[in-house]
């Protein structure tokens, strides 16, 4: 939860109203495939350790 957070905020500053829609589209959607991958990875490392 703590990291989900933390890239929700992130991803908040990557996300300046008023630049181009493109650009702050193409962000957030790298933000989204890394925040995905993040979650994949601490998902294992947890069941790994029950």
């Amino acid at each position: 939860m703590l990291k989900h957070n933390v890239l929700d905020e992130i991803t908040a500053r990557l996300d300046p109203s008023g630049l181009c829609c493109i650009a702050t589209y193409e962000r957030l959607t790298i933000v989204r495939i890394i925040s995905n991958l993040l979650k994949i990875l601490f998902f294992c490392n947890q069941s790994d350790q029950i």
